[in-house]
C-alpha cells in the first residue's frame, strides 16, 4: 500500500495586486480525526479513511456535520461476510457515499481486496462477485444506491456494476482491449472509466445495456482516463500525449474540451465535477501540484489564492466536489521557501498530511 516518497518545493501561490478580501472566497476547514477525505455527498457527509499512509490498520470512516466521526463496520467482526474477508488485517477505504448516507469501497480479504457496501445503523456487507471473479474495488454510488468500481479474476480486470436488484454485471472492454475498469457513474447509470491494453487506454462511457463508447483524446495524445459523471452526461478526466498530461471535459456536443493548466505549470488532471458544470483537480508542474477549481466562465483557478493564508498550507489536490460547491481539498503545510526551491516537503502515498472541506463563501 505504501507508495514512492515524492518530493515537491512548495511555494504559496498569490496574486500580488489582490486584497484579501478579493481573494477569500472560500472557508478552510480541516477535517480531524483522520486525513484522507476521498468524496463527499450533497448534505456535507465525508468519507475516507483513517490514516494517510495506507498502512494495514487504517479504517473506513465517515464525518458527519459539526466534525462527528463514525467508523465504518469493522470487516473481521462481522458474521455476515465471507471467509475470505478474514484477513491479518483489517485496512479499508470508504470510497462514495450518496445522499441517503450509504457508503461504498474496499478491503482486505485474505489475498485480495474486496469491495462492501455499507449503510448508517447496519451492517458492512460484501458485494457479490460475478462468477469467475475473486476480488475488486467500490469505487462511487449513485442517488438510487448503484455502484460501480472493478472486479479482478486470474483473466484480467474488469469495470462492474451493482445495480439494485440484480445480479453484477462486469462492463466490457472496447474491441481487442484486454481490461476495463469503472470510476464514475450518474443517477441516470451511466458509467465512465477506462478500456485499454497495456499502457495504452481511453476514457470510456458505458451506457445503460454496457456498451461501451471510446472519447477518445486531445488531439496529438495517445492515451486517456475518464474519473467523473455527472446528471447532465458531462464527463471529466485527463489526455496524455508527448505534450503532457492534460485535465479534459467531454459532452455529447463538444466532445472533448481541453480544460489547460494553471500559469507556470505544465500539466493538469481532472477529478469530478458537480451537476452545474464546475471542476476540480490538480495542476502539476516542477514546483509540484496545485488543486485548482475550472467553471465555464472563470476557467481554471488556482484555489490556494481563494483562502485565507492564515490556514497556513498548501493545497495540492481538488479531489471531489458536490451540488453546493464544497470542495476535498488535500494539502501539506506551507513552508517559506526561497528562490533555489530548497524547502521541501514529502508527500506520502496515498494521501498527503490534511484534508480539508473548502466551503463557497462568496458566489464563484
Amino acid at each position: 500500500m505504501l507508495g514512492i516518497l515524492i518530493s515537491l518545493c512548495l511555494v504559496g501561490s498569490v496574486a500580488p495586486n489582490a486584497s484579501i478580501a478579493d481573494r477569500v472566497q472560500y472557508t478552510a476547514t480541516q477535517i480531524p480525526n483522520g486525513r484522507a477525505a476521498r468524496a463527499l455527498n450533497n448534505v456535507g457527509q465525508i468519507v475516507g479513511m483513517t490514516g494517510s499512509s495506507g498502512e494495514t490498520d487504517d479504517q473506513a470512516v465517515v464525518w458527519y456535520h459539526r466534525n462527528e466521526l463514525t467508523q465504518v463496520a469493522a470487516p473481521a467482526a462481522r458474521s455476515n461476510l465471507s471467509r475470505r474477508t478474514v484477513s491479518k488485517n483489517t485496512f479499508s477505504c470508504a470510497a462514495s457515499v450518496n445522499d441517503a448516507g450509504q457508503v461504498v469501497g474496499y478491503l482486505n480479504g485474505e489475498t485480495t481486496t474486496l469491495p462492501f457496501i455499507w449503510a448508517p445503523g447496519g451492517d458492512l456487507l460484501e458485494l457479490t462477485l460475478p462468477s469467475g471473479y475473486v476480488g475488486g474495488r467500490a469505487l462511487r454510488i449513485n442517488t438510487a444506491g448503484d455502484v460501480v468500481g472493478h472486479v479482478m479474476s486470474r483473466g484480467g480486470v474488469r469495470g462492474c456494476v451493482w445495480s439494485n436488484g440484480t445480479d453484477p454485471l462486469a462492463l466490457d472492454a472496447l474491441p481487442n482491449d484486454t481490461y476495463s475498469r469503472a470510476r464514475g457513474i450518474n443517477d441516470s447509470s451511466l458509467v465512465v472509466g477506462i478500456s485499454g491494453k497495456g499502457p495504452a487506454r481511453h476514457a470510456v462511457l458505458w451506457t445503460n445495456g454496457g456498451t461501451a463508447r471510446d472519447l477518445g483524446t486531445l488531439p496529438g495524445d495517445v492515451r486517456s482516463e475518464a474519473n467523473a459523471i455527472n446528471k447532465n452526461g458531462d464527463v471529466v478526466g485527463i489526455s496524455e500525449g508527448p505534450s503532457g498530461v492534460r485535465a479534459f471535459l467531454w459532452n455529447r456536443r463538444n466532445g472533448l474540451q481541453n480544460l489547460g493548466a494553471l500559469p507556470g505549470y505544465e500539466n493538469s488532471e481532472a477529478y469530478d465535477i458537480n451537476d452545474s458544470g464546475t471542476v476540480v483537480g490538480s495542476s502539476n508542474g516542477p514546483e509540484g501540484s496545485r488543486a485548482f477549481v475550472w467553471t465555464p466562465k472563470g476557467g481554471m483557478r488556482d484555489l490556494n489564492n481563494y483562502i485565507s493564508p492564515d490556514v497556513g498550507v498548501v493545497l495540492l489536490r481538488a479531489y471531489a466536489i458536490n451540488r453546493k460547491g464544497q470542495i476535498i481539498a488535500w494539502a501539506v503545510d506551507r513552508c517559506p521557501g526561497d528562490e533555489t526551491g530548497a524547502c521541501q516537503v514529502s508527500e506520502c502515498p496515498p494521501a498527503p498530511k490534511y484534508s480539508f472541506l473548502l466551503t463557497p463563501a462568496t458566489t464563484q
